[in-house]
């Protein structure tokens, strides 16, 4: 994958801009479903961290959500938070439009990019988590607390197992 190290590069200094501090760890193998990321960084799926975008079909307002790799969204849930009725899940091309990410590579600080930026409540239960790094093949180590350095965001009860 071409864009490998440059999607890397990106999603380091965006967390440097943000104050975060956080560990990008290689990997030769594809993180890009969570059980993946799991199996390769020899963790639970609850700390692989799940970035989502969604797309109000009315206003067009995008949401990113993060929920932990054992969550699902709850769409009624979300939509209480949020208050947009009409969501669905945005396109691999829109993901890429709103974030500068592609699908698998999509890191947890990629929410800054969005307009309406939701963290799932159960993501601040664990000491670390592991998102995206930019790349399928580069995981993202994270405190949870490092999260609220993204401006904006909200951490609401949005997941459900």
């Amino acid at each position: 994958m071409s864009d490998t190290g440059d999607n890397t590069a990106k999603a380091r200094r965006e967390a440097d801009d943000l104050g975060i501090a956080m560990e990008i760890i290689p990997h030769e193998t594809s993180g890009k479903a969570t059980d993946d990321a799991a199996a390769v960084l020899g963790v639970d799926a609850s700390l692989i961290l799940k970035m989502m975008i969604l797309v109000d079909k009315k206003s067009g307002t995008n949401v990113g959500v993060l929920v932990r790799g054992n969550e699902r969204i709850d769409q009624k849930k979300l939509r209480g938070e949020t208050g947009l009725k009409g969501l669905r899940f945005a396109s691999p091309e829109e993901v890429t439009a709103i974030t500068g990410y592609f699908i698998g590579g999509v890191p947890p600080i990629a929410l800054q990019h969005c307009t309406r930026r939701i963290v799932s409540k159960r993501v601040l239960e664990t000491g670390y988590v592991y998102g995206s790094g930019g790349s399928e093949f580069c995981a993202m180590k994270i405190a949870p607390a490092e999260l609220s350095k993204i401006p904006d965001l909200a951490f609401a009860d949005v997941g459900s197992q």
